[in-house]
């Protein structure tokens, strides 16, 4: 399917465009769900929704590289200039946003391949990738609150046994520190919400990686995949999540952070560091 408009039906599609699948407004992606819940709430998902962040450096080398890696998504152009400072630099960029490519300055460019290259170095990353299909988008409805639900999979390996892949760029591929970044954004709840589309969709249980890429050299990667414990964790906030949706979108009331006076208390770490400083 390639359509300028996202499905209406439950299904798993191919050649959903970028465009498309971000801008659909019917449906909740793993990503809005965990912007309704702190550190965020349901007024910051709703600003989002409507205004799209601006792309950035860092952004759209993301996509440069899964562009890459996975051999499908957004064209590059390439800006041969050193810095966007320039008038013709900035009109190349925007020519490209508006044509719904990705720009990059030539440093850019020889980084996103120097990066992408670097991924089936790593021997369990190249067996991940060495066969499925890139960039499957997912429309199913939870049944619970009959909410329109979507997901995209970076690559779907569907030969033995179904396994889920999702690349991310990063500061640090480290295991430790990925499990600390990884538990703070919430790919828990990715995990969850993907697991659940696939099991509704294709009848299967299937299990879902992270391939960590490093933005910088030597452009280090791990493999990761989060304990059956912490999913579970990732299904309940996820169940919480589409319940708040739903009532707000019922309502169209998108709450911030509460109009009432918060009671604070001390972190642990503030609470150690004075008691030890009052001894």
């Amino acid at each position: 399917m390639n359509s300028d408009q996202a499905p209406t039906t439950r299904g798993v599609y191919d050649c959903i465009s970028d465009a498309v699948y971000h801008g659909d407004r019917n449906s909740l992606s793993s990503s809005g769900a965990r912007k309704l819940l702190p550190p965020s709430c349901p007024a910051v998902f709703k600003h989002e929704r409507d205004n799209p962040p601006d792309s950035n450096e860092d952004y759209d080398l993301g996509h440069a590289v899964h562009a890459l890696v996975l051999g499908t998504g957004l064209e590059i152009v390439e800006v041969k200039a050193t810095s966007w400072r320039t008038n013709d630099a900035k009109k190349q960029r925007a020519d490209a946003y508006k044509a719904g490519k990705v720009p990059l300055l030539t440093a850019g460019v020889k980084k996103a391949h120097a990066m992408a290259e670097a991924v089936p170095r790593n021997a369990q990353a190249r067996e991940l990738l060495s066969e499925g299909r890139p960039e499957v988008s997912m429309y199913w409805t939870d049944p619970a609150t009959w909410t329109r639900l979507r997901a995209r999979p970076d690559w779907v390996i569907e030969s033995g046994e179904l396994m889920l892949v999702d690349l991310k760029t990063t500061k640090t591929a480290d295991p430790q520190l990925f499990r600390s970044s990884a538990s703070s954004i919430g790919y828990h709840q990715q995990a969850a919400w993907y697991i659940d589309g696939a099991r509704d969709l294709l009848d299967q249980e299937p299990r879902f990686v992270f391939i960590a890429l490093e933005k910088e050299e030597p452009y280090l990667v791990s493999v990761h995949e989060f304990t059956r414990e912490d999913i579970e964790i990732g299904r309940r906030l996820n169940r919480l999540a589409i319940e708040i949706y739903t009532a707000c979108a019922a309502e169209n009331y998108w709450p911030g952070y509460g109009d009432y006076i918060h009671q604070m208390r001390l972190t642990s770490k503030a609470r150690y560091f004075a008691e030890e400083l009052l001894r």
